[in-house]
Formats: C-alpha cells, structure tokens, sequence
C-alpha cells in the first residue's frame, strides 16, 4: 500500500473519482489522513469527537440518501489495512489472517499489476464481499475488504457484516481503516438535488462547508459536522461527511453520492 494514491466515492465512474480527488488534494494539502480508524479520533471545532459505530455512520448515510428520492440505491464499504509477517510463505500467512476474521469462501490466486495476489468473491442475493490479500517486499501483508450491498436490505447486510469484520479484525490486533459510500439517481437537475440536500444536512445539525470543486455538470463538496463522528484533518476543519453529484442533462437525472472521507485504494 506504500505505492497507493488516494481514490473517493465516484457517481459517473472514473470521471467524478478523479475530480473529487483533485479536489480533495487542493483542499487537504499539508493535512494528515484520519480515515475512520477506530483508535484516533480527530476533535472537530465545536469539540466534538462522537466515537460513532459502522452502523451509526452508515445508517446517517442512508437517511441523507434517502431524502433525495432517488432510486436504486447502492451501499459499499471499504476496510483496509496491513502488518509485518515473518512468515516465509505469505500465502500461509493469508489463510490465517482469513481465518481470524472467519471468512470460509477460499482464496483464488491471480496475477495482478506483475505480482501474484489472492482474492476472495462471495455472492449474496443482494450483496457482495470481495477480498484482496497481497504480500509487498516491505514484509507487510495487505488487506482490503470490500462489501457492496443492494437496496435496504442488501445495505442491512452488509453493514451487519461491515461491524463483525471490523470487531474480528480489532480484536485479533489488526489495524484497520473504513470509509462508506451510498449512491443512487434522481430525476432532477444538479441545483435541486443539492439544494434538497443540502436543506437535510441542515436539518440533521451543524454542518460546514470546507471545499468546493465544480466543472462540467459535476459538483462536490467535502464538510465537516457534528453528527458524523471522526474524519480527515483539512486546514480549515475535519471532513467527516462528502457530497457529489452529477447531472446527466439528456437523461433528465442526477447521479448523487454521500460517503465518509477518503482512505487508499487497493493497491
């Protein structure tokens, strides 16, 4: 993970991910990343620092999703991390590091990026969790996690899932880092989907604005507020929730997606 770049939530594709992360880079030049490590939690402006659950956090997500009645709603989460082997064969270390955290689908090795990985798929009816293991020449073993859940019940599951990872990982003495995202389509323009979510933000408490990126019918926004726990250390406060959106004119639709801040892709 050494080697990774920084990636956010994306509604229209590699498009609105690599804008929002040009925006990000502008916005925390000089911070330190927080992500949503358990064990470091950031105190925002008002002093708060609410050491809020994956379901607390994603919950508040749906909520915000909720109000812009949109539909086909998609939750995914991330959890990442890695540590020191000293292990000879990392293949070895793997299957116990996924069975400390009781996962039973196997592993399936593959070549990726010129070096050789193992990942792990398993299907739901209306959720998926796909996992990554790789091993680099620092001696560290690489772990992410991804779970991706369809409508409220694929979102139920997955964060049901989400919280008994996140607990098997701690409590065998694995650092990890997670972030969330929700993303759905609305019928309407860029302005009135904002504008309506903006007014729901409002209404669930404080919230502050810390950046702003706009270009080509995309517009996303990082904020810091009190109802979202832990976030990103920015100069002019800590991100905890972010906002994009993308308007598809000549569909007559609005793609919107609100997530956690950032944490590094897979690799």
């Amino acid at each position: 993970m050494s080697n990774r770049t920084s990636w956010s939530f994306g509604v229209s594709g590699g498009v609105i991910v690599m804008l929002v992360a040009i925006m990000v880079l502008i916005g925390i030049k000089d911070s330190v990343l927080l992500s949503n490590d358990s064990g470091h939690i950031e105190l925002n402006e008002a002093g708060d620092a609410a050491q809020l659950s994956i379901t607390e956090r994603v919950n508040k997500l749906w909520e915000l999703a909720q109000y812009s009645g949109g539909a086909g709603f998609e939750t995914k989460m991330i959890m990442q991390g890695n540590y020191l082997i000293t292990a000879a064969d990392w293949k070895q270390e793997a299957m116990k590091w996924k069975e400390s955290i009781r996962v039973r689908t196997p592993f399936v090795a593959r070549e990726e990026r010129g070096m050789e990985v193992l990942r792990s798929t398993f299907q739901g009816p209306n959720w998926e969790r796909e996992i990554l293991v790789f091993a680099e020449q620092d001696g560290r073993l690489y772990f992410t996690i991804h779970l991706t859940g369809v409508e409220l019940s694929g979102k139920d599951h997955i964060v049901a899932e989400g919280e008994n990872m996140h607990k098997a990982l701690q409590a065998n003495n694995f650092s990890v880092q997670w972030n969330s995202e929700i993303r759905t389509k609305v019928v309407g323009t860029l302005d009135g989907v904002w504008d309506r979510m903006a007014q729901k933000m409002q209404l669930l408490g404080r919230v502050k604005p810390l950046d702003h990126y706009e270009d080509n019918g995309t517009r996303s926004v990082s904020y810091e507020t009190d109802y979202m726990g832990e976030g990103i250390k920015m100069k002019s406060g800590v991100a905890n929730l972010q906002m994009a959106v993308h308007e598809l004119r000549a569909e007559g639709i609005t793609r919107l997606t609100v997530g956690t801040p950032l944490i590094a892709g897979e690799y």
